[in-house]
């Protein structure tokens, strides 16, 4: 049966131009579909295609809001949170990131702030001090007793001076603190103060309930023993009474020291003002595509990279070198840069080694050269098919190109080979180099070779794609993308070596390289000892046993596993502050467990179901906080 690619070469040789034409062309056009390859170096790109897979990426789109948490990583001397210098630092950092505009062609990092902390953006150690002094703190209490008085004065009121009183008491009211989290004018304004006092305080777990119990029983009576009129009026210093009291009576059961523990280094948790010597100010940023005016993900993520390295910027410049920024897309970006820039090293170092190899063979660099160039054209063409089906690259695809080029340069390799060892044997009386011999003769020897060459390639080459495309059989989603894409390279490689490659040996003049030396055929040393080894079959057996038993003994030794830690290059400084707030900040980067409760939330079932499961998590020592839709509600 005739090779079908056959016809192939044969007009590669008989019409070279036209195909050497249609070839580039055609591999252009294919390249520039490799501009929508999805680099993904996030750790759920090596996650298998399962069901336990797709119900996190349901939670995920589901209810999880696109946020980027950007993280000013502040480092400072160990105790040196004893000194106010520093929480002056902190704050002018925190005010800073909420004022910081961050201007770009089209965008401003102020617009896009996300209220995740209560309705507010931002997050850091020194506005959680504020917040705990305005909120649970008794030595900053200037309010409570006052409110007392004017209470204590409508309760006493005769019906005469009632109205008087309920109109002072409701401007008292107004002296009480706001729950609303402190912005970047309060963070300015901050008077910080002995910070060992305060620090004292938060430790001790202090705070205001039982004031605000009192107050808010006596705002309760103030109707007792009184007539309908009368209560009428003082209904709305009532509602507006309970309306701030009943906020401050639940903040005062919130442990407001856990969370800010929660941006200091885990190790120094329990004495953090003086073990500390890290501290994270967070800023919450939107990430919808919508909100940016974008359709993807991927088209969102450059621009909060580029807020975040901004932000450093001028961050570093106010305060100092100290500072760092971080942000997941951030992250992405510059891993993904990185990943980049190392398939592009990995691989120039391989079209060296290479290249010197096939020069020792060719004895040409033009022939070296064409036959890597043809395989660097495969490779973009399998980059741009890659990119028409929008696969994700991670990064175990950086073997990808260094693969293909191996590949590909045996290919053409041995179609050259085959082509000179068929020149040879037409080699007559005067015909000492290649360049002696007529365009016909070389046509023919180029045809011959790539035929003979191709016959056995073609079957070679379809092995090796049902091989590489049974991995598409895989859960894994990262082997499906390696396999998908080898195969499609392995299938260029060997088309544009049956095609392009004889047509530029045919276009091309031919080198006064002398046929002896253009290609070897006599047999090496080692050629004959390992033929004559084959007429002594248990002597290659033995041998075969005796070599398989390390590699057995190695293969049972093997550790199975995957680390995403693995994957990252430490020297890229965004890649550093990750594994700073993997290592040094417990759970920051943790991802949290999920359970799903498939029953009617809220009914006397739904709250039973959740008490049952918030209880089995409760009894699991490696479960360090829990929280769910009932937690909120009491709240």
């Amino acid at each position: 049966m005739k090779n079908p690619f056959d016809t192939l070469s044969e007009m590669s040789v008989d019409k070279p131009k036209t195909v050497i034409a249609v070839v580039v062309i055609g591999i252009l056009a294919l390249s520039s579909f490799a501009q929508y390859i999805v680099f993904d170096n996030s750790e759920d790109a090596f996650y298998p295609d399962n069901e336990t897979t797709n119900l996190l990426y349901e939670l995920e789109n589901t209810y999880t809001v696109d946020v980027d948490l950007v993280r000013s990583i502040v480092r400072f001397e160990v105790g040196d949170l004893e000194n106010e210098a520093t929480w002056n630092l902190l704050a002018n950092i925190e005010s800073d990131m909420l004022t910081h505009t961050g201007d770009l062609e089209n965008s401003k990092m102020i617009d896009y702030h996300y209220g995740l902390f209560g309705g507010s953006p931002n997050s850091g150690p020194a506005s959680s001090v504020i917040f705990w002094q305005q909120i649970q703190d008794p030595i900053s209490d200037t309010w409570s007793e006052a409110v007392e008085t004017a209470l204590m004065n409508v309760t006493m009121a005769e019906d005469v001076n009632l109205s008087s009183a309920i109109s002072e008491a409701m401007i008292v009211m107004s002296t009480m603190p706001s729950t609303e989290y402190p912005d970047s004018d309060d963070l300015d304004n901050w008077n910080v103060g002995i910070p060992g006092e305060w620090q004292t305080r938060i430790d001790s777990g202090e705070n205001n309930a039982e004031k605000i119990g009192i107050l808010i029983g006596m705002v309760s009576s103030l109707t007792e023993n009184r007539n309908e009129t009368q209560n009428a009026s003082i209904a709305p210093l009532q509602g507006q009474a309970m309306a701030s009291l009943a906020p401050l009576s639940a903040l005062q059961d919130i442990d407001l020291r856990s969370g800010m523990m929660g941006m200091f280094p885990a190790e120094s948790r329990d004495n953090p003002w003086s073990e500390a010597n890290i501290a994270l100010v967070t800023l919450a940023i939107d990430t919808t595509p919508s909100v940016h005016n974008m359709e993807l993900d991927t088209e969102v993520s450059p621009i909060i990279s580029e807020m975040s390295v901004g932000l450093e910027e001028s961050l570093q410049e106010t305060h100092g070198n100290t500072i760092t920024v971080f942000g997941f897309n951030r992250f992405a970006e510059e891993q993904s840069g990185n990943l980049g820039a190392e398939i592009g090293i990995l691989t120039s170092a391989s079209i060296v080694i290479l290249g010197i190899i096939l020069w020792r063979q060719f004895r040409s660099v033009r022939d070296t050269s064409i036959v890597i160039f043809l395989t660097l054209l495969a490779i973009g063409a399998t980059y741009g098919v890659a990119g028409i089906l929008k696969l994700e690259f991670n990064g175990a695809m950086n073997s990808i190109p260094i693969l293909l080029l191996a590949i590909g340069v045996d290919y053409g390799l041995h179609v050259v080979l085959r082509y000179r060892e068929e020149l040879a044997n037409l080699v007559s009386e005067g015909k000492e180099t290649m360049a002696d011999f007529s365009a016909e003769a070389r046509a023919k020897a180029i045809k011959t070779g790539t035929m003979l060459t191709s016959a056995a390639l073609v079957v070679a080459i379809f092995t090796d794609m049902v091989g590489f495309l049974s991995f598409r059989l895989s859960a894994q989603n990262f082997l499906v993308v390696f396999g998908t894409v080898i195969a499609v390279g392995l299938f260029f490689i060997y088309l544009l070596s049956i095609t392009a490659l004889p047509a530029l040996l045919t276009i091309l003049k031919p080198q006064k390289i002398a046929i002896v030396k253009s290609v070897k055929i006599e047999e090496s040393k080692f050629s004959i000892w390992s033929g004559e080894q084959a007429l002594n079959p248990m002597t290659i057996i033995i041998a075969a046993l005796l070599i398989s038993l390390p590699i057995g003994a190695g293969i049972s030794q093997l550790e199975i596993g995957f680390d995403f830690r693995d994957q990252l290059d430490e020297e890229i400084p965004v890649v550093a502050d990750f594994l700073v707030l993997s290592d040094d900040f417990a759970g920051q980067n943790t991802a949290p467990l999920y359970v799903v409760i498939n029953t009617e939330v809220f009914s006397d079932t739904g709250r039973a179901s959740y008490l049952e499961v918030m209880s089995v998590l409760d009894a699991d020592t490696s479960i360090s906080e829990q929280t769910g839709v009932w937690e909120l509600l009491e709240l």
